[in-house]
């Protein structure tokens, strides 16, 4: 179902509004992990530093993009769940604020999911003969990354 909407001039879908209207006010949702998470390893590893090398990989260690795979997976998804959100939005049944905790909680749901359930690089042997051999790419023997995904909304500065 597609809506459209007249502003003085011009036509703009239901995506455009909350695109527009999210722009407008002061506060977004970032998802992932937020600088206020400040776990460590026993190395003394943020868990950032480690989703960054997980991420993007090193020389030694193979990419394991879960952040992408994320967003390839669930953008239509993403853009679905938007809509519906704005649709109440508008109809004023939700709060901007509102819909972006929903929208974190969501998105931060996806990542989780793909870090637990998408196939990665496998571990190294080095790497098989620390954690075990029971431990899958991303699942570490602390368990701090997976658990550490999540979502704040922040005001623009």
């Amino acid at each position: 179902m597609s809506f459209k909407f007249k502003n003085n001039k011009s036509e703009f879908s239901l995506l455009d509004a909350f695109i527009k209207l999210s722009k407008e006010k002061e506060n977004f949702v970032a998802v992932g992990f937020p600088e206020k998470i400040n776990a460590k390893y026993e190395n003394n590893q943020t868990v950032i530093d480690v989703a960054i090398l997980n991420e993007y990989g090193t020389e030694r260690i193979p990419a394991r993009p879960f952040m992408k795979k994320t967003a390839i997976k669930y953008s239509e998804e993403l853009n679905l769940f938007r809509k519906k959100l704005a649709k109440k939005i508008i109809k004023g049944t939700l709060k901007l604020g509102d819909a972006l905790v929903l929208m974190g909680e969501w998105y931060s749901s996806k990542i989780k999911y793909v870090m637990n359930n998408e196939e990665f690089a496998p571990n190294a042997p080095s790497t098989i003969a620390k954690k075990g051999a029971g431990l899958k790419p991303l699942h570490g023997v602390e368990h701090l990354l997976i658990p550490a995904v999540t979502y704040e909304v922040r005001e623009k500065k």
